[in-house]
Formats: structure tokens, sequence, C-alpha cells
């Protein structure tokens, strides 16, 4: 395991210079993300490095997801997916005694939604219109499982690991809403599409005036799911009224049989049943892989937000 403070260290700053053909004149380092470390370079470029995340009961090291991340980029390169993508380049980076696939690229324009806001009705048009170009990705590679982190098991070690950290009676309305509703929004999917499952306000840029979507950033959780997963973190940040300019322009760009799979009627339970997955699978992350990164305030958001939706 490398050190926080190699990732500033001159043996880094060397490497970095090569790959951009330029020195190194500044470099801001970000420890905070759940899968990578973020350093900013000269303030154009960015530079992702894979922490090294280690099961907590298992011992099993959690593998770096950058091929795959880079395999979707490349496959959207050339799609017109209606905003700014990463056009990143892999590298190998020497930490210490440790060799590590690292992903580079330019820095994306544009800034993050402005805190309190909402999606606007032009940037959900986009949103739509780039969702079903993602979703509508075919032949993907195997490596792009359903469950990327092992999550798979909800009733069982999901649930178990917050179980200890909510009051009973919450977990206890949790188990019954999830035992009703797993078998059917889970158990049995027959349209699996490519997900980016993670489209919240922080992978999200926007241009100045807040009206349109400058890029989308961060491809780490890319997995196999249904198009709700994706439907129910943009619900999070969009209007009711925007949203459904989001859907609308899904199904104008996607094609009849991906808005089929969408099944618009039952739309609104899947969403509310993937954003509770979502907090669930939060939690047993950072309590699984967080370690010794702690995640304190992330883990306390999400526990507030599963009491307020299972407290009775």
């Amino acid at each position: 395991m490398y050190q926080g403070d190699e990732l500033c260290s001159k043996l880094v700053r060397q490497q970095i210079s090569l790959w951009i053909e330029e020195p190194v004149t500044h470099l801001q380092v970000n420890t905070s993300g759940w899968s990578n470390n973020i350093l900013k370079v000269n303030h154009r470029w960015v530079l992702r490095i894979p922490k090294p995340l280690t099961h907590k009961h298992t011992h099993q090291i959690l593998r770096p997801r950058l091929p795959l991340e880079k395999y979707v980029l490349d496959r959207l390169a050339d799609t017109d997916v209606g905003a700014l993508l990463p056009k990143a380049e892999l590298y190998k980076l020497q930490l210490g005694e440790a060799h590590l696939e690292v992903m580079l690229y330019p820095r994306l324009p544009g800034e993050h939604l402005k805190a309190g806001s909402k999606v606007s009705t032009s940037a959900a048009t986009q949103l739509g219109h780039f969702l079903a170009r993602l979703h509508s990705l075919n032949n993907l590679s195997p490596r792009i499982t359903s469950y990327p982190y092992g999550d798979e098991d909800l009733p069982g070690e999901l649930l178990s690991a917050v179980s200890a950290l909510l009051p009973k009676s919450t977990v206890d309305s949790a188990r019954r809403y999830f035992t009703e509703w797993y078998p059917q929004w889970e158990q049995h999917q027959h349209f699996l599409v490519c997900c980016h499952n993670d489209l919240g306000k922080a992978n999200l840029l926007f241009e100045p005036d807040q009206q349109r979507v400058a890029g989308v950033l961060d491809f780490s959780d890319i997995c196999l799911a249904e198009p709700a997963r994706d439907f129910a973190a943009l619900a999070r940040i969009m209007t009711p009224e925007t949203f459904k300019r989001a859907v609308a322009a899904y199904r104008k760009t996607g094609s009849d049989s991906l808005w089929q799979a969408l099944q618009p009627d039952s739309l609104p339970r899947r969403m509310q049943y993937y954003q509770r997955r979502k907090a669930i699978f939060v939690v047993w992350y950072a309590v699984t892989f967080g370690q010794p990164y702690g995640f304190t305030s992330q883990i306390s958001n999400h526990l507030a937000w599963l009491s307020a939706e299972f407290g009775e």
C-alpha cells in the first residue's frame, strides 16, 4: 500500500511530466474519493489513481476498473451523446513498490450544479439523450457485470452490514420492503443495459449559466443493470417536470425496444427501489471497503436518509 504523501513525490511528478509533455508546476491532490485519488495537474489535467481497497472480511483486493471505464469511453467516443466525455489514456505509475494502472485525461470545462439547484429542462433533455445512447451500447465486454463490487447479496450481506447502524424498527421495515420487491425488480431482470450507475451532481458538469450539460464524468461504477438505475439517480436532481423531459428525450433518441424495456408504467416504483438500494449499497461499501478511509459523513447522510424512508 502506498502512502498519501507519495502522490506528490518527485518521482510521481517526473512520470506525469513525461505523459503530458510539460513540467508539473501545480499539483492538487484530492484523497476523499471512494475508489480513486484525484490529482489535478497544471489546472488542466486530471489523473485518477485507484485506491488499494480490500474487503474487510475476506481480505480480497477490489480490482481497479479503469480499463473498463476506458473501454466504455472509447465505445462512446464516436457516438453523439450530447456532452463531452473524458478523452482518457491509461498509464503505469510507480508508487513505492506498487505499479498501478492510472487514468489521465484533459480536464473538462464546466462547473458542478449550484447548491440547492435542480437540472434545467434543456439539460434534462440532454441527459435523456445521453442515457439512450449509453443504454444502446451492445456487444459489451464480458467483464462488465451486473454487480461490479460483489454487491448481489442484497437480502443478506448488504442489509446485514447496515442492520447494526439503524434502529431495529427501521431495519425490520427495510427487510419487509426488500423481501417484497427484491424478487420482482432484481432477481427477474430480463433486459439489462450498460448503466453509468452514479449520475449524481458530482459527476455532471454544466455550462456557466447552468442551462446545459458540459460533460459527464467518472464511469467507474459502470454495470449491467436495468435502465431504472440511472433514472433513479437523475430523479434526485430534477423536478418532476424536468424529469418528464428527460424521459421524453430518452424515448425520442432510443429505439422502440429500448423504450419498451424501460417499462415506463412501473418506472416510478422501480426508481424508488433503486434509490433505496443505492443507499443500502453505499453504507455497505463504506463499511466493507472504506477502511482506513472512513467516509464518515457519507455514511451518516445515507443512514439518515434510510431512517426517513423506512422509519415508522
